[in-house]
């Protein structure tokens, strides 16, 4: 900066030099503030009464990565986390403070509230796969879309739609190419969600035009756009064809004007609950599905066993295609003797928990099917310890048809062939909002009646 004499000479005030210092210092004062001012000021205020040490994010970051890593090829890899700990302890994300709840009946307070003290997480990649749907939305919003949603998933219409289901699986779903664009595009954007899951928290971020940003403004175009053209079809078919069997139809009816008072979805709304159930159909009915075939080639004894039972008993998940369920605090609150403060982050690691020896058993890290003899209510030492599906007011309002889709799968796939797993697979669970093998699931299949 420079100021103009009237004798036509240039002058550099002294205080430029002065006003570079601040403003630098500003610059680093502002992320350590960040990273450590504001999280020693939560604890030096006793908000929260226990928990992990404060170390800096990145450090934290890096041994929970080593941990991970090393223990990816033992069972219940994750419970590493917990050693020392207890089952309610305390990390951090930069500022803000999460909270980890692996103890069942704190699991259980939080997720049966039904005041709205613990909302979703907003700042959640998931809606850049999703949009703001059933899964993502609280309050009103969401009581509305859930009244819609709620008649198209009750146990009648599932009855009606088994039928649909095998003949699907038979024929390697009929009408994939339907929606096939829809599942390319969910899967690219899922990547680049998670490529760039740091930039989340960054204020306006994801209205910068960079690269990955304008392709996932492209990729959402294209799949809004392919959205509109089938609901349409389908709304242009009412009167000869109807609606359709399928979710989409269902929720279409449901959502039909001469059904009078009942709530009626707008097309952004109906375009975002498509997304979000071709999102869950595609992925935590696949993954499920995935790990259900991994734990039977490696039980070769209870496919036979699945085989020869004409009555299959209570379906229940053989592994967990979702292993975190996350919340936030709307206002401070006491969680497991833990004084959390507003707009923490809450994090239940089921998958871990399903694993936990006081609540599951000695034999919790092994696959026994039996446990589930007597439902899945009753399955641990616990009553409802499996949180597959969430629990309370906000549980999965796709479960039933994800249990009768998978019931159906696995009959039709085991009537038809032998499963083994290949001897080239690794195992290395990997999260990346579903779980899922993180370099595949090779498996040798036989047909029966070769």
């Amino acid at each position: 900066m420079t100021f103009d004499r009237l004798d036509g000479t240039s002058e550099r005030p002294q205080c430029s030099y002065r006003f570079a210092k601040i403003r630098s210092c500003g610059g680093i004062h502002r992320p350590m503030r960040y990273i450590v001012r504001t999280p020693r000021k939560s604890e030096n205020r006793n908000l929260i009464n226990r928990g992990i040490a404060l170390r800096l994010h990145l450090r934290k970051r890096a041994e929970d990565k080593q941990a991970t890593k090393e223990g990816y090829h033992r069972p219940g890899h994750a419970r590493h986390r917990f050693d020392g700990i207890g089952r309610v302890f305390l990390y951090w994300f930069g500022s803000t403070p999460n909270i980890c709840v692996a103890d069942l009946g704190v699991a259980k307070q939080l997720l049966s509230d039904r005041t709205g003290l613990f909302p979703k997480n907003r700042m959640n990649p998931i809606v850049r796969l999703v949009g703001k749907g059933l899964v993502m939305t609280d309050g009103d919003v969401w009581h509305r879309h859930k009244k819609v949603l709620h008649t198209a998933f009750n146990v009648d219409k599932l009855k009606v739609m088994t039928s649909t289901m095998v003949d699907c699986v038979l024929s390697m779903a009929s009408r994939y190419r339907e929606g096939r664009k829809i599942f390319l595009a969910l899967n690219e954007i899922q990547f680049i969600a998670f490529s760039t899951l740091w930039t989340d928290y960054i204020p306006g971020f994801r209205f910068v035009p960079t690269k990955k940003n304008m392709r996932l403004w492209k990729l959402n175009k294209t799949m809004r756009s392919t959205l509109v053209q089938i609901i349409e079809n389908r709304l242009a078919a009412q009167d000869t064809d109807g609606y359709g069997s399928d979710l989409l139809g269902l929720m279409l009816e449901a959502c039909a004007p001469e059904h009078g008072q009942a709530p009626v979805l707008s097309m952004d709304e109906m375009i975002d609950e498509c997304k979000t159930f071709f999102f869950a159909g595609q992925e935590t009915s696949l993954h499920m599905l995935n790990w259900t075939m991994f734990l039977l080639g490696t039980h070769p004894e209870w496919q036979q066993r699945l085989r020869e039972e004409a009555e299959a008993g209570e379906p229940v998940p053989a592994g967990d295609a979702v292993p975190l369920i996350r919340r936030r605090t709307r206002s401070e609150v006491e969680l497991g003797g833990v004084t959390v403060p507003r707009d923490a982050l809450l994090t239940i690691p089921i998958a871990t928990m399903h694993r936990d020896r006081e609540v599951w058993g000695e034999d919790a890290d092994e696959f026994n099917p039996m446990r589930f003899d007597g439902g899945a209510a009753r399955a641990a030492r616990h009553a409802n310890a499996l949180l597959s599906f969430s629990m309370g007011p906000r549980t999965c309002i796709g479960q039933n048809f994800a249990m009768v889709q998978a019931k159906a799968e696995v009959a039709v796939i085991l009537r038809r062939f032998a499963l083994s797993l290949s001897p080239s697979y690794v195992h290395a669970p990997t999260d990346v909002i579903t779980l899922r093998p993180k370099y595949g699931l090779p498996m040798i299949i036989t047909r029966l009646d070769a």
